[in-house]
């Protein structure tokens, strides 16, 4: 039976083009999200940072309109009746670093009304800076359902956050931004959602801005003001940024020669449940794809997408909530083309 089964992988391997998956909402903590990580043995070239502005020891706080969600509720925060459709929070790299891999984003949501069904929200990666804020290229721009986050209609519970792992790492600059779209709305989706954010801070930050209706973005230490004059409180929003710097790639510690030839190692473990790790060997830096796709030849996975430098690497596949069967592993390193077959046993 086993070898039947190897024989339609191998076929479809031949005869199967990748699909490129549509632009539809995703589950929050998809298992579809996966990006490389070192195996035990293996010296990782990569250091992992976490990005904030807020301390996560404070209170979290959810400014409302009204008495009582559901009429309304995030005020400067969430879905509202007064303009606004997205939150961007800004970041910037520890000095010295000018480009990082942002992996996952995690989002603290503080309420949520309960019975959401389609609605959506969008999460962007946005340059700029906090002095001008998002004005440059969006790097990533993902929709994700409501009714997933992590949150419930009790807006004195303090929430968890929503972990977002991107399906490949975004590359960014010295600084950017992370945004909350939650798109134009009517009176009917007042209230369905809020964002955690500290109390007002007694001082004008620039760390966070606010997009309206009309498409412009604005400082928000030049509006929350609250009938005070000039810009004189602040608040920031709980988003955190995990990235990598450096290569994201892992080469086994003692390793004096350098592969012969392009190879992809047997993963291990095979079969395996929910991760596996693929070792990829490069002879020289070369441009790299390794993708996971089922046997009808669709892509369930996107692991590498670019240079990698001469070495042994390691490449870790999340398969959390893929059905079980056959996938087969795919690696295109310049002119070489490698497969594995892969069992997912639940």
């Amino acid at each position: 039976m086993l070898r039947v089964l190897l024989l339609v992988a191998l076929a479809a391997l031949v005869a199967a083009q990748p699909v490129r998956a549509q632009d539809a909402p995703r589950r929050v903590r998809s298992a579809q999200a996966v990006r490389p990580a070192p195996a035990d043995a293996l010296r990782p070239l990569r250091d992992v940072i976490t990005l904030r502005n807020f301390d996560p020891q404070e209170e979290q706080w959810i400014f409302l309109v009204e008495a009582a969600p559901p009429a309304d509720s995030g005020f400067a925060y969430g879905t509202n009746y007064f303009g606004d459709r997205a939150k961007a929070a800004a970041f910037a790299l520890p000095d010295g670093l000018s480009e990082a891999q942002v992996t996952e984003i995690n989002v603290w949501f503080g309420y949520r009304r309960d019975g959401l069904t389609n609605q959506t929200y969008r999460l962007e990666i946005i340059e700029g800076t906090s002095d001008f804020g998002p004005i440059g290229d969006t790097r990533l721009s993902e929709s994700f359902l409501l009714a997933d986050v992590n949150a419930d209609a009790d807006f004195d519970t303090d929430e968890g956050p929503t972990t977002h792992s991107l399906i490949q790492p975004v590359t960014v600059g010295a600084s950017f931004f992370v945004s909350v779209d939650f798109g134009s709305y009517g009176a009917a989706d007042w209230g369905n959602t809020s964002l955690t954010s500290t109390a007002l801070l007694g001082r004008p930050i620039a760390e966070v801005w606010e997009q309206w209706t009309d498409g412009v973005w604005y400082n928000m230490s030049n509006v929350w003001n609250f009938g005070r004059g000039t810009g004189t409180d602040g608040a920031h929003l709980w988003i955190e940024v995990i990235a990598e710097t450096g290569t994201g790639t892992a080469v086994e510690d003692g390793a004096d020669e350098l592969p012969g030839e392009v190879a992809l190692g047997a993963n291990y473990p095979n079969p395996f449940n929910p991760s596996t790790v693929l070792h990829v060997e490069l002879p020289a830096r070369m441009e790299v794809d390794l993708r996971v796709v089922d046997l009808l030849g669709r892509t369930v996975a996107v692991l590498v997408q670019g240079p990698m430098d001469a070495g042994v690497h390691a490449v870790r596949f999340e398969a959390e909530g893929l059905p079980s069967g056959l996938y087969l592993a795919r690696l295109h390193a310049g002119a070489v083309a490698r497969t594995r077959v892969m069992a997912l046993l639940r």
